[in-house]
């Protein structure tokens, strides 16, 4: 029985890796395909293949929480992955039929710690962390770095804008789109060195559950799957969610798209240097929505921006209610 509880954490975890590359990816290709700089199928392609490939390079923010995090061993820990993984994975795709771009990791902590919270209410025990570690590491970057992520992308596009005043708008745009090739790689990268530890952290805290080594071979092969599985997620991004990126929240142009996934890019990097597990979606929609409204004809539409701002809000309540319910149900059905 506790093997099946081993599979099952697993099985929910690599579910949530090929979810969280299909709601995430949009951000890669949307802003490219939306302005012209690559074609549809190109900028899908180099957004799975670049989103996978950097899910290789580091696993360094997944050890940080490893080793704050403290998960119970056994069928009780397990459920709480599963449970965590599987409701993330659900509200993704509650996003998905929304058409709203959201943080799959606002919801995988959140679902995890309503799994959490059930456990304990039930007398089981309990994930446990060390020094604020969720506080100051993980929710602080979260809810701070839109705000962030807006501001640097707003003087980024005002800084270039007054730069480039004096070269013509066909220059300025067949330029802009050939960077914006460049940046959109660069961020699907990014994406894909921060996001791919969410899953390395799941089936490593699985497996170390069960008492089985996650070093070496073990952990190559762990990190391959991830890459594998966010990369495969990528292949069937979520057009619903580029089409409110680049259409709804804003007319995107090549200078400002260019500049909001340059900037969105960058600060993934830096969280990574910080270990701060940061959102790209949360990073890439603030950034693209302040690259435009720098923008003299201001196309960011704040309606838009409102409703995907209290999907946001209400992501946490969802998820967490989510992640409550499937350890409650779980647990009456292996009692």
């Amino acid at each position: 029985m506790d093997l099946l509880f081993t599979v099952l954490a697993v099985g929910a975890a690599c579910l949530f890796a090929v979810v969280n590359g299909m709601t995430d990816s949009p951000h890669t290709f949307g802003p490219p395909v939306r302005t012209g700089a690559l074609t549809p199928r190109i900028a899908v392609a180099l957004s799975a293949l670049l989103t996978g490939l950097g899910a290789l390079v580091s696993t360094g923010i997944a050890l940080q929480v490893m080793g704050s995090l403290t998960i119970p061993s056994g069928r009780p820990g397990h459920l709480i992955l599963f449970a965590g993984a599987l409701s993330a994975a659900a509200w993704g795709l509650v996003a998905h039929a929304a058409r709203m771009p959201t943080s799959s990791t606002s919801a995988l902590i959140s679902a995890l710690l309503g799994a959490s919270l059930a456990a304990g209410q039930t007398g089981h025990a309990t994930v446990r962390a060390t020094d604020h570690f969720l506080l100051l590491s993980v929710v602080l970057p979260l809810a701070v770095s839109p705000l962030v992520a807006y501001g640097a992308a707003y003087a980024a596009a005002n800084g270039l804008t007054l730069v480039r005043r004096r070269t013509s708008a066909h220059t300025v745009r067949r330029q802009s789109r050939r960077i914006q090739a460049v940046t959109s790689a660069l961020y699907a990268t990014a994406h894909g060195v921060q996001d791919g530890q969410r899953t390395v952290f799941l089936i490593t805290a699985a497996l170390a559950g069960a008492g089985m080594t996650t070093t070496g071979g073990t952990m190559t092969a762990v990190v391959v799957s991830a890459a594998a599985l966010i990369g495969a997620g990528a292949l069937f991004g979520s057009w619903r969610i580029a089409r409110t990126l680049s259409h709804r929240m804003t007319r995107l142009d090549p200078h400002s798209a260019a500049i909001g996934t340059g900037t969105a890019a960058v600060l993934l990097l830096g969280g990574l240097a910080m270990h701060w597990p940061l959102s790209s979606a949360y990073l890439s929609t603030a950034c693209l929505a302040g690259a435009s409204e720098a923008s003299p004809f201001k196309p960011t539409r704040w309606r838009a921006v409102l409703q995907i701002l209290l999907f946001w809000l209400v992501t946490p309540l969802g998820a967490g209610f989510l992640g409550a319910f499937v350890y409650l149900a779980f647990t009456a059905l292996a009692a």
